[in-house]
């Protein structure tokens, strides 16, 4: 049976336990030309690092086989996965980067103990800032929204700027004037944002710490724009559809991350979860969302839905998978007011789950 929700509690090691074998068989369970359901053998984090330990697999190799089907899927518009990607070219410099920190080890050193995620791929969900790149919410005219263009607005008092947070912040749009009839305009001063889409000029924690260990990032996912939508069809940039059946929908808000893991982009991503947007899309392409508790992780630089249960989450392969990031990149962020100082101390360890079950069934009349 599969389950809907995502597994909660993880354990916090790669045990490493699991015999891999060399060889990949294309799964037939996705319609889409030269793409394959990922398997662990193939993208899950402890078999990648165990593959790279030996010698067996050169990132080099992983990460062009990923931009091939990658390039594959831009023929397809019907099926946006990605709002936007690294290049090529960068992903692998990133691994000469990754090689040269390799080499500079001590002998008897494995790389995965100093980088706990060399040369594992990731997506982050477009709603996360990373330097240099696009934050676009799954909204190609967000900046003027709604699909306007406005002039400048002079001394607005409180007029947030493209330097502040609060630049980002839905809440600061002005809807209680009435749009033209005629254009479906609304007049200034509804929104304070430039005419382009806003580049980030900070990286987020999260993803800072995931690159500090060793990750390399693949691109940014598509989503329901603003992250309000459990279906994944409610972008500017087009609908994302389910791995296995395009006939379905992908689930959401994190749609573009579910479906690169699920298609083996990466062995995980980021997205975000307030109602389900991590949890729906990771149940609906079989594989693992993993909502922490609000506060564990730091949601700064990350756009808000719900601030004070809004989360980052973990999607991945299996839950050991999800765990295992969750340790890496847990901790109190100073600039997140959510954050929480016990998190500096929280271990990302489960529970075994017990051998039985005891279900609730409401009676008749409670239906």
């Amino acid at each position: 049976m599969r389950f809907f929700f995502a597994a909660i509690l993880v354990p916090s090691t790669i045990t490493g336990q699991v015999t891999y074998a060399t060889t990949v068989t294309e799964d037939p369970g996705t319609y889409m030309t030269g793409q394959r359901i990922a398997t662990y053998e193939e993208m899950g984090i402890d078999s990648l690092l165990t593959k790279y330990e030996n010698n067996s697999l050169d990132p080099t190799v992983l990460i062009n086989d990923i931009y091939d089907r990658i390039e594959l899927n831009d023929a397809n518009e019907n099926n946006p996965i990605l709002i936007s990607r690294v290049s090529r070219a960068d992903a692998l410099e990133r691994v000469d980067e990754l090689n040269a920190l390799r080499g500079s080890l001590p002998p008897g050193v494995n790389v995965s103990e100093r980088y706990p995620l060399w040369g594992i791929p990731f997506v982050v969900k477009d709603i996360v800032d990373v330097a240099g790149m696009e934050t676009t919410l799954g909204s190609a005219n967000w900046t003027t929204f709604p699909n306007c263009v406005y002039p400048a607005v002079p001394d607005l008092p409180g007029s947030p700027t493209p330097n502040t947070l609060e630049f980002k912040d839905p809440s600061l749009l002005r809807f209680d004037v009435a749009p033209n009839p005629e254009t479906r305009c609304h007049p200034a001063p509804i929104a304070n944002a430039p005419a382009v889409m806003p580049i980030a000029n900070s990286t987020a924690l999260i993803v800072q710490r995931a690159l500090d260990n060793g990750a390399i990032l693949i691109g940014k996912g598509n989503l329901d724009q603003f992250a309000t939508g459990l279906v994944g069809t409610r972008s500017s940039y087009g609908p994302v559809h389910n791995i296995r059946n395009e006939d379905y929908i992908t689930g959401g808000s994190s749609s573009g991350s579910a479906a690169a893991v699920g298609l083996g982009w990466a062995s995980f991503s980021y997205g975000t979860d307030t109602a389900g947007s991590g949890r729906v899309p990771a149940g609906f392409n079989d594989i693992v969302g993993y909502k922490p508790t609000p506060g564990l992780l730091s949601n700064n630089l990350t756009f808000p839905a719900v601030r004070s249960v809004d989360t980052n989450t973990i999607l991945s392969l299996n839950a050991a998978d999800a765990g295992y990031v969750a340790e890496l990149i847990k901790g109190y962020d100073d600039n997140d007011p959510y954050s929480r100082p016990e998190a500096d101390n929280m271990t990302c360890t489960g529970v075994e789950a017990p051998a039985t079950f005891r279900f609730g069934v409401p009676r008749d009349c409670q239906s």
